[in-house]
């Protein structure tokens, strides 16, 4: 019941918050994929991965990865970490800043690993780590001779430190940073 009349900062986050929360588990929601940024040295490199968490009360979010992939390499030298969703049907564009953390929790990756099904184990399970060069005579990379994967998957959290909501509008674009790093939250209308 998203209304574009709907002016107070408050109930727009929460909003959002609870429209995040409940994308961890519907794989056809429009915040269940989103992009992530990470920092290679000084380049930017961009890439989609999949909504598997979100706490309410730290405001954190994570998604699984493979300890082999650059993306794991990079957070671990540069925690910073932007995230993107989009949504195409409310139009509203979520921009997300905040420092990534690897899961140190050898516990909570068991319990995540034994609830993913076949096909999600098995793209931890390549012989050829995710960015590495396939041969020449291969097309696809092998997960026939190796291990179950376990040791190469990885849970990465975004500890939040601003959310940025972008909702688009023809009688006017209405943009509004909260800074949740401050308690209470604090909110700032910025122009679009």
């Amino acid at each position: 019941s998203m209304s574009f009349h709907q002016n107070k900062p408050g109930e727009i986050f929460n909003e959002e918050i609870n429209y995040l929360n409940s994308a961890v588990k519907d794989a056809r929601h429009e915040y269940h994929l989103f992009s992530i940024a990470t920092l290679n040295d000084r380049t930017p490199e961009i890439r989609t991965v999949v909504l598997r968490g979100f706490d309410t009360k730290k405001y954190q979010l994570s998604f699984h990865t493979d300890t082999r992939s650059p993306k794991h390499d990079q957070v671990k030298v540069n925690p910073g970490i932007s995230a993107l969703f989009y949504d195409t049907q409310k139009r509203t564009q979520i921009r997300i800043n905040g420092n990534a953390e690897i899961c140190k929790d050898q516990k909570l990756l068991e319990e995540l690993w034994s609830n993913l099904n076949k096909d999600s184990k098995e793209c931890y399970q390549g012989e050829i780590p995710p960015s590495g060069n396939i041969p020449n005579s291969k097309v696809i990379n092998d997960t026939s001779t190796n291990t179950d994967g376990f040791e190469n998957f990885s849970r990465v959290s975004i500890n939040i430190s601003r959310i940025e909501v972008l909702r688009l509008h023809h009688l006017g674009h209405k943009r509004l940073l909260c800074d949740v790093s401050k308690d209470p939250i604090n909110f700032q209308w910025i122009a679009s």
